[in-house]
């Protein structure tokens, strides 16, 4: 069976519980989670530094040994390739995939065998991300995440 490498992409802004839940969670569903902290210069002035995020993160999931905390710039797609990863961990909570990109973002995901995990909250993942898991193969079973 594949190892499979997620990514969970944000700012971490501050960290919240629900970061922590999402972590915790995500480290059960996968082999190894990236923690990838996203700079985004767009976000104005940060709350923390990405040192502080990452200094804050690393101490949080330290028990964790499955989980990794790292930075990064640019696109998601091209740190993910970087990272080997196969998967991308989010909150059904959040617009992921605008209606705009959602067409080319899934034939992308399809191209490198790539899979988009939703952890949902409350137990409802948006359609188009749900069949990213179909076309390319893999499923979540959400019961391992409750």
């Amino acid at each position: 069976m594949r190892s499979i490498t997620a990514i969970y992409p944000g700012s971490f802004d501050p960290v919240t519980n629900g970061h922590l839940d999402l972590i915790h969670r995500g480290c059960k569903l996968f082999d190894h989670l990236i923690v990838a902290i996203a700079f985004n210069p767009d976000k104005g002035d940060p709350l923390f530094s990405i040192d502080e995020r990452m200094e804050m993160l690393k101490a949080m999931t330290a028990g964790l040994d499955n989980v990794t905390v790292d930075a990064f710039e640019g696109l998601l797609m091209t740190y993910c390739i970087h990272k080997n990863a196969n998967a991308v961990l989010r909150s059904a909570s959040v617009p992921v995939l605008r209606p705009s990109c959602t067409n080319a973002v899934l034939q992308e995901c399809v191209k490198a065998s790539f899979s988009e995990a939703v952890v949902p909250l409350p137990h409802r993942a948006p359609p188009k991300l749900s069949k990213v898991a179909v076309l390319s193969g893999n499923r979540i079973d959400e019961s391992a995440v409750s």
